[in-house]
């Protein structure tokens, strides 16, 4: 086989950010199956509810939980239990690309809004996590 027919074989090589925090314009560009795994992982991972990745995408709470609910994703809408310490403190640090968290690429990304406060007010309201 020729080297032309070799690269006729192979798709396109696509790479997706998964464990780094994504703006919402960047989210929907992404594949609907991808979509969902990211929304699924992050939820696994930080406990994460749809208050906090609002927050994170930068759209609305309304915005978020149609999303979620348009396109049944397996994360619940409804306030749960509460997060733990630790959970809240590595949604933050995930959030903000610290030592030990994802890399990030687009300051304006991962910042957290103004209203979201530290980890230790975080834990006490609950704001990213939507329990407020």
């Amino acid at each position: 086989m020729t080297e032309k027919q070799m690269r006729a074989l192979n798709g396109e090589i696509v790479s997706y950010h998964m464990n780094k925090p994504m703006r919402w314009r960047e989210f929907k560009k992404l594949p609907p199956k991808i979509q969902s795994d990211y929304l699924v992982g992050l939820h696994t991972a930080f406990g994460v509810r749809v208050n906090g990745l609002a927050k994170m995408f930068g759209v609305a709470f309304d915005t978020m939980s149609k999303y979620i609910r348009d396109n049944a994703v397996a994360i619940p809408i409804t306030a749960g239990g509460r997060p733990t310490k630790e959970a809240i403190i590595m949604w933050n640090e995930f959030l903000q690309g610290a030592p030990g968290a994802p890399v990030k690429d687009e300051p304006e990304a991962v910042v957290p809004p103004p209203c979201c406060g530290t980890a230790e007010t975080e834990y006490k309201h609950g704001a990213v996590f939507g329990i407020v």
